[in-house]
């Protein structure tokens, strides 16, 4: 007997189960043998549950339930369950909802009709697997309301940018217990990129703009392809507001009949110009003030120099960074850094001029690596001897980032390594290599994964010079809130015959 269903989403449902607290003034009696089930229907039931004082606020009651019930059972695919609300007892009124399951339902056949032009090679296949509705599964709604938006974005993503979902048809025979799926599609027309146009008044460089455009002008339309644009746009930090979208008109016609449509990218600046400032305090390290002054887009191609000084009783620094991202292209950024100033430490004092330069690459959304060189003055005093120091140096370093977020990691890995050759120059030229890398891992635990398990190792090594032949600021100290918690800064390791650190050539 076929029977046509309404489809509710399970979106009300979710939110009933949350309010409220348990009461014992609802009573629910199914009829199966699923305990689990019967549990879960009546903690619904009994979600915004009260003690009724009459038999009409408990009819209204078993009567309110009974509603949410039947949406929530129509959208666990029991789309013929019945639900009666009534009243037992006479002194104490309760509030009774009987429910009567009736079958399951499962998917009997599924059906995706797309109406418009003629589809690309490929794309039918693309559109059948999005939709990934597979016959005997249960017929949830959520799930069926999934395939038909994935089947439309299987089109978007084809170049589709326009298609649209017409119609659903689910129609259930209550006899077999199943229901039949039919889709209905329309595809639009078929887009290509065309140019790609700015708002009047921006000030960035339209050569600088072009390097983070992930399209070139012809190819087919792509949402992804949009959607990192926007993101390269928000990740220069030179706007508040950044939007790539394609016009409502298109500019023409391909000779395949595919519509051409130019993109408009709209903005809202940032300020050019931030102070931040900062205080600390550690029992290890003592007391500090930090400040910083950041000029964004200096030069119109979205460079950023900031400029930041720390006083406090183990550093006094001065120094400033101006990074160029995307310099060569898009992922290729240059950084150019210097700093002066002293570190006043139980291992070492020590005045330093430092400048270099930095070429980062990111690889993918996963790897980026570096490479970088440097050149340093310094004045080293520890209780030997003090020591005038020249230290030329070059750097290359891999990182890699498959966890889950950038700032609150619950799930995955992220590691780095670095390698550092340098020269101490001077009456004896003195070649060291430093290798030092760390990895990172996160297990979360629980449905949200409220807890997280976190492991965090690091090593490194210094071949190439004796311990006291380095400098002290390229030895290995560790202890302190960044190495190991609960030992003071620069505790653990070789110490020297007044007990000061006096660093080592390895670190685990």
């Amino acid at each position: 007997m076929p029977v046509e269903f309404r489809l509710f989403s399970a979106a009300l449902a979710a939110l009933t189960c949350v309010v409220g607290a348990a009461s014992a003034d609802v009573v629910v009696r199914v009829d199966t043998n699923d305990a689990a089930l019967a549990g879960q229907l009546e903690d619904i039931a009994r979600s915004n549950a009260s003690a009724p004082e009459t038999r009409f606020e408990a009819m209204r009651q078993a009567r309110q339930a009974a509603i949410v019930l039947d949406d929530y059972l129509n959208s666990k695919g029991y789309f013929r369950a019945e639900t009666s609300p009534s009243v037992d007892g006479a002194d104490a009124p309760i509030s009774v909802v009987t429910v009567r399951l009736g079958p399951q339902f499962r998917i009997g056949r599924v059906l995706t009709e797309i109406d418009g032009r003629e589809l690309a090679p490929g794309v039918r296949e693309d559109v059948d697997a999005a939709v990934d509705l597979s016959v005997g599964e249960i017929a949830i709604p959520d799930d069926i309301f999934r395939a038909e938006r994935s089947g439309r974005e299987a089109l978007q993503a084809a170049g589709y940018a326009f298609a649209e979902i017409l119609e659903r048809d689910v129609v259930g025979d209550a006899d077999a217990g199943e229901v039949d799926v039919r889709l209905k599609l329309e595809t639009g027309p078929r887009v290509r990129f065309g140019k790609t146009y700015y708002d009047d008044g921006v000030r960035t460089r339209r050569v600088y703009l072009e390097r983070l455009i992930p399209y070139e002008e012809g190819d087919v339309y792509s949402p992804a392809a949009i959607a990192a644009f926007n993101k390269r746009l928000i990740e220069t930090r030179l706007y508040r507001v950044a939007t790539a979208r394609i016009v409502d008109e298109p500019s023409g016609l391909t000779d395949d009949g595919d519509e051409i449509r130019d993109v408009r990218v709209s903005f809202v600046e940032r300020d050019r110009y931030t102070i931040s400032a900062g205080a600390s305090f550690s029992t290890s390290e003592g007391a500090g003030v930090s400040g910083a002054w950041t000029r964004r887009n200096a030069t119109r191609r979205g460079d950023i120099l900031d400029v930041r000084g720390v006083f406090a009783e183990q550093e006094r620094t001065l120094g400033a960074d101006w990074r160029f991202p995307n310099a060569f292209g898009y992922g290729r950024g240059l950084s150019v850094d210097g700093q002066f100033g002293r570190e006043e430490t139980d291992a070492f004092d020590r005045d330093f001029v430092v400048v270099g330069a930095v070429l980062d690459v990111e690889r993918s959304p996963h790897i980026h690596y570096a490479f970088g060189v440097a050149n340093e003055f310094s004045r080293e005093t520890d209780d030997m001897e003090t020591r005038d120091l020249h230290i030329v140096s070059t750097s290359a370093a891999l990182g890699a980032d498959w966890s889950d977020s950038l700032l609150e990691p619950t799930q995955g890995w992220r590691g780095d390594i670095r390698g550092e050759p340098g020269w101490v120059l001077g009456e004896e030229n003195t070649p060291y290599f430093m290798t030092l890398g760390g990895a990172a891992i996160y297990r979360g635990f629980g449905e949200e994964r409220d807890w997280v398990a976190a492991f965090r190792g690091r090593a490194g090594s210094l071949i190439g010079a004796g311990t006291l032949e380095l400098p002290a600021s390229r030895r290995f100290f560790a202890g302190g809130g960044g190495s190991a918690r609960g030992y003071a800064y620069q505790s653990i390791g070789p110490k020297d015959d007044l007990g000061d650190p006096r660093g080592g050539r390895g670190l685990l």
